[in-house]
């Protein structure tokens, strides 16, 4: 079986599920944090407003009906704690990198990290 090397995937919820699916000897993992309210704000635009809210759609028990999942209450706090379990678990396993999504828009070390991690330059000019 030949590797292909240039394969990446972006998806949040990878995390959930990157150790059963991914070979820690040869999967290198980019971990991007970005500010708590930039994180909530995103989510709560994909899921919708009432997400991590105790305000349910009326007569209903969910908060937010994503792909037909009815999701149900949780507390922020919680949710993001599991995350950080997950991404720690992951730290754990993987060869891994974080970075802040903050700071690579500022071009400079953030950048210079990355293409040490990856081993290729990157196209400065496309950050925006």
């Amino acid at each position: 079986n030949q590797i292909k090397s240039d394969f990446f995937l972006k998806d949040p919820r990878l995390v959930f599920t990157l150790d059963l699916i991914a070979d820690p000897k040869i999967t290198k993992v980019i971990i991007l944090s970005r500010k708590p309210e930039a994180n909530t704000n995103s989510i709560r635009r994909h899921y919708g407003k009432r997400i991590f809210t105790n305000n349910p759609y009326p007569r209903k028990e969910w908060v937010s009906n994503h792909f037909n999942m009815k999701v149900g209450y949780m507390a922020e706090k919680n949710y993001y704690q599991a995350y950080e379990d997950y991404i720690e678990a992951i730290q754990n396993k993987f060869n891994t990198l974080k970075l802040s999504f903050e700071k690579i828009l500022e071009k400079g070390e953030e950048i210079d990290k990355l293409e040490s991690f990856v081993c290729a330059k990157v196209n400065r000019d496309l950050i925006n």
